[in-house]
């Protein structure tokens, strides 16, 4: 009890030379700011809904992708499909940290989405551009050129890109506990 009453009394060096002791009890209140409530939460579910649909929906097809634009053998397109999807897993736990010690969640948030869209992109860019992915196979006897190295780094950047973009955006789950104020 006397530590309390230690801890939420402040003492003035001047009634303190007198013998008192003014106990005051400083309570300073921040205005609350007013949460979006249910006006913001379609656009925070639909972004995680289209960030989530735009990865795991992409993974099925990436397979026939890596298999015939790419001539990649099945084992190889899914040890890369794996590996990218145990790095969309892992980065929100690094995203998190960055955002909550350096960027903020908005920021996160925005970046992460701009980084994701940027490995769509390039991904996207490897589809349309010819020379951005192994000629076409006329003569399937005669042998059918791999991918070059530049190629396949265009390619595993695209999917890099992706992962990190997912780390800044599975951030914006939390978004939707913090404007209901229960």
């Amino acid at each position: 009890m006397d530590k309390e009453l230690q801890l939420s009394s402040v003492v003035d060096d001047a009634d303190h030379a007198n013998g008192e002791i003014v106990s005051q009890q400083h309570i300073s209140q921040q205005p609350q700011k007013r949460k979006g409530g249910l006006i913001t939460m379609p656009f925070i579910i639909a972004n995680e809904a289209l960030a989530r649909m735009a990865s795991l929906g992409l993974l099925p097809n990436m397979v026939s992708y890596f298999m015939g634009s790419y001539r990649l053998h099945l084992g190889k397109a899914t040890q890369i499909l794996l590996l990218s999807s145990a790095a969309s897993n892992f980065t929100p736990v690094v995203g998190a940290f960055v955002a909550d010690s350096y960027l903020g969640r908005f920021l996160g948030v925005g970046l992460g989405s701009a980084v994701s869209f940027l490995g769509m992109t390039l991904l996207w860019l490897t589809a349309m551009i010819p020379a951005a992915r192994p000629p076409p196979c006329s003569h399937p006897t005669q042998g059918c050129k791999s991918a070059t190295n530049g190629q396949m780094a265009m390619l595993l950047s695209a999917f890099g890109l992706m992962s990190i973009g997912n780390g800044g955006l599975s951030c914006s789950l939390a978004f939707g506990a913090d404007q209901l104020s229960l």
